[in-house]
């Protein structure tokens, strides 16, 4: 008789427990797709959580970030997946401390007009004042350690753009943000983290490999009579803090 309650105790906690991972992966799934897209200023798609409370590890699967607007549509970063180390008992408060983040192999795509482009305009939305005045934010978050590695840059110019070309970033490592008490609204962290990206991302862009790939870029369009290349090539070069002449002139 004891045997079988004591099978019987055992059954409801391992229901118990799947139902609480299941329930805890389905919340943290909405969260990001419902407050996503008003923190960030883009669509957020995020295939499935995988969340395990008691170690504090989950999984996202195939997570992207959309264009900003005046962008176009698709995806702006793109990546797999990758996976995240939280404090266990963090989890479900107000003050979320992340232990790591690793994220391998995120396929960033980059789209110019002349000198602008939509990766520093995403990143430049986080330095307004509407974004910075987060009074009431419901959480807080801290990030202690944070890898970006073999990411690539796809280059778009002006709606010209070339396959299976890319440019290779070096890897990144973001450290001890909202460490003091408090932390730091979801804003504030997403601000400190593009912060450092945004920098690498135009550094591999105005650098030897992204101007070749534009260069290869403006080649492909030889037919253009209507001196869009003249405007193109003029943009890029205030990009790269120099003019660019026209071969023709």
């Amino acid at each position: 008789m004891i045997k079988k309650i004591l099978i019987g105790l055992l059954l409801v906690i391992v229901m118990a427990v799947g139902v609480l991972y299941f329930r805890m992966n389905t919340i943290v799934h909405s969260a990001i797709l419902d407050n996503g897209p008003d923190i960030l200023g883009v669509d957020v798609k995020l295939d499935a959580v995988g969340l395990s409370p008691f170690s504090g590890e989950a999984n996202l699967e195939s997570f992207a970030l959309g264009q900003p607007e005046g962008w176009g549509d698709g995806n702006m970063i793109s990546v797999d997946g990758f996976a995240v180390k939280m404090v266990p008992a963090s989890i479900m408060k107000d003050h979320v401390i992340i232990e790591t983040i690793e994220v391998d192999h995120p396929i960033i795509a980059v789209r110019m007009k002349g000198k602008d482009n939509n990766f520093s305009s995403f990143a430049g939305s986080f330095t307004t004042e509407e974004t910075n005045t987060e009074e009431e934010s419901e959480i807080f978050i801290t990030l202690k350690d944070m890898w970006i590695r073999n990411a690539v840059v796809s280059l778009e110019v002006d709606g010209l753009s070339m396959a299976d070309t890319t440019i290779e970033l070096a890897d990144i490592h973001i450290e001890n943000l909202g460490t003091d008490e408090q932390g730091l609204t979801p804003s504030e962290l997403a601000r400190h983290v593009m912060a450092v990206i945004e920098p690498q991302v135009r550094k591999a862009i105005t650098g030897a490999q992204g101007k070749k790939l534009i260069d290869k870029i403006l080649k492909n369009d030889e037919n253009d009579e209507s001196g869009a290349q003249k405007l193109i090539k003029k943009g890029i070069g205030a990009l790269f803090g120099k003019k660019k002449k026209d071969d023709d002139e």
